[in-house]
């Protein structure tokens, strides 16, 4: 009789820990999940190996007459996003005639790049002013070699950035943006060289430009102090307001990014930062305020006439960011920051599609081979839309926002991982914060020799 009682009571151990289990590793289900067919109506497979664009015709009714396709990206070093924004990137120029790519690089120095590019007919220069994680990705290797077929077939390609810092080699290092800035005003305005603000501003850079020869740290932020400042910003509005004068509203626009910027960031300060990122908070809004300017101007003069892509982190792309929830990526307030997307959309909102990447599964980083990097913790809200995709069982899918708000599953906080792999961002407005999504299930680094 003790036997079986001993019996009796393991199985009921057992088959306690079988259901403790079972509860735990359920998906969460804080958000109800409706079967419908919304995911039929709204995702489409994309075929990421696909040797034509068969698979991406829709995108041409999708998008439209849109002259501006934002592509994100969750973090600088997810490859598989890079391999499948490379591939749209050659259809919107190869199918619907954009010719345009504004990276979230420096505004002065893709300036400086694309003047070289447009030279030499090749994308050389492009990889020098690029960050590493963009140039050096075998990733891009196809994109790259598809922009040089471009530039050598005479097919106009052309390049910018949306930055307010100086973000490469080309810009940063001797005394070019003294340099370039001498030669413009010679061109525009020769009688401002003698002049004694324009003499006490070019001292300031010099100085700059001096300092950053000599540290590296300098390369991301010159020390000033509050009078400082105030000199720096008395003496660029004086020369913002002469360019303009003199009709030369691209050099007033470098000189208002370049000048802000250093002066944002000269409030850097790195233990600061590692003690608690709120600090970093105030810097990256102004550098999206900045952002924002940029490419206003950018859209509106430079390539005013022109269809254009733009190239960088999805977190800088959203607007109406305050709709989101559980916000909070890498130290920052996501829903209460300054981001460029947002600032501009009251401008742009009838020109631009914004599209945000996001996978299940994987590894991320900057690595050799596809086994290594950081491992994603996958999803397992039943209401994260990586989640629902992944139980789907798509690889490579391309889900639309349009109709978001007549599905139940969009109104009910459904989650996203669009800015990194840890956190569940949430919000019952996701159409109101970008246009589409691209899913991945399998995310993998980005590798490089």
């Amino acid at each position: 009789m003790k036997r079986f009682t001993y019996v009796a009571a393991a199985g009921v151990f057992a088959f306690a820990l079988f259901a403790l289990f079972a509860f735990v590793n359920q998906p969460k289900n804080d958000a109800p999940i409706h079967e419908d067919d919304w995911w039929q109506n709204e995702v489409t497979p994309i075929q990421q190996d696909a040797t034509d664009f068969s698979d991406l015709q829709f995108l041409k009714t999708e998008i439209g007459d849109k002259r501006v396709v934002a592509l994100g990206e969750q973090t600088h070093k997810d490859g598989a996003s890079f391999e499948a924004r490379a591939r749209m990137i050659e259809f919107l120029m190869e199918e619907m005639d954009f010719e345009v790519i504004l990276f979230e690089n420096g505004m002065f120095e893709m300036d400086l790049a694309n003047q070289t590019i447009q030279s030499e007919k090749n994308t050389k220069e492009l990889r020098r002013a690029l960050y590493a994680f963009w140039s050096e990705a075998k990733q891009h290797e196809a994109l790259f070699d598809y922009l040089d077929s471009r530039l050598q077939n005479n097919q106009l390609t052309q390049f910018g950035g949306l930055d307010a810092k100086q973000s490469s080699g080309i810009g940063l290092k001797g005394s070019v943006y003294t340099d370039q800035l001498e030669s413009a005003i010679q061109s525009s305005n020769p009688s401002l060289l003698t002049q004694e603000n324009y003499t006490a501003y070019k001292a300031i850079w010099q100085d700059f430009e001096a300092q950053r020869a000599d540290s590296k740290l300098a390369m991301m932020r010159i020390k000033m102090g509050e009078e400082e400042k105030m000199e720096l910003r008395k003496l660029s509005d004086w020369l913002q307001a002469e360019l303009k004068e003199a009709d030369d509203t691209y050099w007033a626009q470098i000189v208002r990014s370049a000048d802000e910027s250093m002066i944002a960031y000269s409030d850097l300060r790195i233990v600061k930062v590692l003690l608690s990122k709120k600090s970093f908070v105030p810097i990256n809004n102004r550098r999206d305020e900045l952002m924002a300017e940029n490419l206003s101007y950018l859209l509106n003069h430079q390539f005013a006439d022109k269809k254009v892509i733009l190239f960088g982190a999805t977190y800088h792309f959203i607007r109406n960011n305050d709709q989101l929830t559980n916000a909070r990526v890498q130290g920052l307030q996501v829903d209460e920051s300054r981001i460029m997307g947002d600032l501009v959309h009251d401008e742009f909102k009838n020109d631009i599609y914004t599209i945000g990447f996001t996978a299940y599964e994987g590894r991320y980083g900057q690595e050799e081979s596809v086994e290594d990097g950081k491992k994603i913790k996958s999803p397992q809200r039943a209401g994260s839309l990586e989640y629902q995709l992944h139980q789907k069982e798509h690889d490579w899918a391309f889900v639309s926002l349009k109709n978001a708000q007549d599905n139940p599953f969009w109104s009910e906080n459904p989650s996203m991982r669009l800015f990194d792999y840890k956190v569940d961002v949430q919000s019952n407005n996701w159409s109101e914060v970008l246009d589409a999504v691209v899913f991945i299930n399998t995310m993998e680094p980005i590798l490089v020799d």
